[in-house]
């Protein structure tokens, strides 16, 4: 009998859950690991070795994407849209494009309890729970199955979530949609759900007796050059607003740093510019020398059309947005997303280690993608 849970290895499995929701018979859930990473179990008295599961798993069926891409930096001309989102403020009006016309869509937002789950939005309100960017893995549900229920009602869909999200919803599906829009972004990578929990704990415990009614990992309380980590909690009628500086949180210096990562994103498939959605987002750190006049301090995205229809798409909402197209290899050069980010190395290894047994607030300050050995001896090379 095949097990998809030894077929794919932990190094590649990716948890978009496609083959979870596309087993007949519910033989497959998904299941936390000791580091909060969820991966397949097979039921083998529900199994009937179909084989679909097989068939689903896009980290097994890799696809060749030979995109032409066009790359443009741009940012949306409503202020407060755009103060309100992460970068350029894109996603929401992609997202506003598609509630006007009768659609539906799905994103990443954090529910009552702070886990981050992937949920669907049917009106412009409901939209801000799917806006901002959220560094933890979203728990994709029964989402693709309800994005195929939706699609095949003839509705208009966006679906937005990280490359390896996409990729599985589209072999999910097993078919192209023309009225499916697949959104993406330049992924780093994602921590775990375990781990942010453990980040909350640590945030409740400097608030005692308070709610947690906000978090926001890139507030642009300072400027979208130099993000803040910002909680909100409240007691009674009064507000309590803790910040942090981005390279200084426990929680985002490490995943900035790329120890606190999902194994199979040190194997990633998708960082290059070719990506499995249609429109692919990402914030335009390079500014000074890809559009060095577009910056202002208040969010600039860089957007990457996959397709002809996010090329549409881009030119339909293009009346909302201050737009200049840029040099595709400029891209690929400055933001180096056809490079390889990260590696795991002993250090990774080693905090996966301590973070089972020690708080990460102790963790955090020791934290470091080498191994405590290997900083002492490169220390000792430098006084030689």
């Amino acid at each position: 009998m095949i097990d998809i849970s030894k077929e794919v290895t932990s190094q590649f499995c990716t948890g978009c859950s496609a083959c979870a929701m596309r087993c007949h018979h519910s033989a497959i859930s998904m299941r936390e690991n000791d580091q909060g990473f969820c991966y397949p179990a097979v039921d083998k008295t529900r199994c009937n070795d179909c084989k679909v599961c097989l068939e689903t798993c896009p980290q097994i069926n890799t696809e060749d994407y030979s995109n032409d891409v066009c790359t443009y930096a741009a940012y949306n001309i409503d202020e407060g849209q755009r103060l309100s989102s992460s970068s350029g403020g894109i996603f929401i009006l992609l997202s506003q494009y598609v509630i006007k016309q009768g659609g539906v869509v799905f994103g990443a937002a954090f529910d009552k309890e702070w886990n981050v789950e992937h949920s669907k939005a049917e009106d412009i309100e409901t939209l801000n729970k799917l806006k901002k960017s959220k560094y933890v893995q979203s728990n994709t549900k029964q989402t693709y199955r309800e994005a195929k229920d939706e699609l095949k009602r003839g509705k208009l869909v966006l679906y937005s979530g990280t490359p390896c999200q996409i990729a599985g919803l589209k072999k999910y599906l097993g078919r192209n949609y023309a009225n499916l829009i697949c959104v993406d972004f330049v992924c780093h990578g994602v921590p775990s759900p375990k781990l942010w929990e453990k980040m909350l704990h640590l945030a409740y415990r400097k608030r005692k007796r308070q709610f947690l009614v906000d978090v926001d990992f890139r507030s642009k309380s300072h400027g979208w050059n130099n993000p803040y980590v910002r909680f909100v909690f409240r007691k009674g009628k009064y507000e309590y607003e803790d910040l942090y500086k981005f390279n200084e949180h426990p929680y985002t210096r490490l995943f900035d740093q790329g120890i606190t990562l999902r194994p199979s994103c040190y194997y990633c498939y998708y960082r290059k510019i070719e990506h499995p959605a249609d429109i692919t987002l990402g914030d335009c750190w390079h500014w000074r020398e890809l559009c060095h006049d577009m910056n202002d301090d208040k969010g600039l995205s860089i957007v990457m059309t996959q397709n002809v229809k996010g090329e549409q798409i881009l030119k339909d909402i293009s009346s909302s947005l201050k737009i200049v197209k840029i040099n595709r290899d400029d891209v690929i050069q400055y933001t180096e997303i056809e490079k390889t980010f990260f590696i795991e190395t002993d250090g990774v290894r080693e905090f996966n280690k301590l973070i089972k047994v020690l708080p990460l607030s102790i963790v955090a300050k020791i934290a470091n993608r080498r191994t405590l050995n290997q900083r002492i001896k490169s220390k000792i090379k430098r006084m030689i």
